[in-house]
């Protein structure tokens, strides 16, 4: 069982593009999988689906009960990449295809910097500190589950190929996830994940 309870944060925001479109992005989540139960059913809570690998890195298990997602963003699916730079966790957003890339090293630190990074890459993307600091604590508990989408996955694995294809590594993993969020996806109808991000948090509410 893991709980990490998630404080508020402010933020300066830049503009942000806003001309992706997003009606595709919920349509394509039918699939439902499994969550482990973790202390009361109000609490704020999203899920991180994991490969069988990345779990035996963290040395967690998946969960067996499913518990609906609190954030606007909803769940995650993540992987372990081995890359120039050395090994990385991508974690890609169910609805939107956002990527965010943490350290892989130390494994326990994977919850926090998760955190850390996520309003970060929202910041840059041009979200309203308000709506970042509402969607980081609708995030309070996080639990582990395996993966159950293949549209996501193969997302994923795009992602991974673009970034092992890289000549230039900055080693900055914020940057690089925004490099990521200008990719066409097909699942998004050619939209960008960051754009769909965007408009599904509604960047100035």
């Amino acid at each position: 069982m893991t709980t990490e309870q998630c404080p508020g944060i402010s933020f300066n925001c830049p503009p942000s593009r806003r001309n992706a479109q997003f009606d595709s992005a919920r349509a394509r989540m039918d699939d439902q999988g499994g969550v482990e139960l973790l202390g009361l059913h109000s609490s704020p809570v999203v899920t991180l689906r994991c490969t069988g690998k990345l779990l035996a890195r963290l040395r967690v298990k998946p969960a067996t009960e499913e518990r609906q997602p609190t954030s606007r963003l909803g769940d995650w699916h993540a992987n372990l990449l081995y890359l120039p730079g050395g090994q990385v966790i991508i974690a890609v957003n169910d609805l939107t295809l956002l990527a965010v890339l943490i350290p892989a090293s130390p494994g326990k630190a994977f919850v926090p910097r998760f955190r850390e990074a996520l309003p970060a890459i929202l910041d840059r993307l041009g979200v309203a500190p308000h709506v970042i600091e509402r969607e980081v604590e609708a995030t309070g508990q996080v639990q582990f589950a395996a993966t159950r989408s293949r549209v996501v996955l193969g997302s994923m694995n795009e992602f991974a190929f673009l970034l092992g294809a890289r000549r230039e590594w900055t080693g900055d993993l914020v940057h690089e996830s925004l490099r990521l969020e200008d990719t066409p996806c097909g699942p998004l109808k050619m939209g960008f994940p960051g754009d769909v991000t965007v408009k599904l948090l509604g960047a100035g509410e």
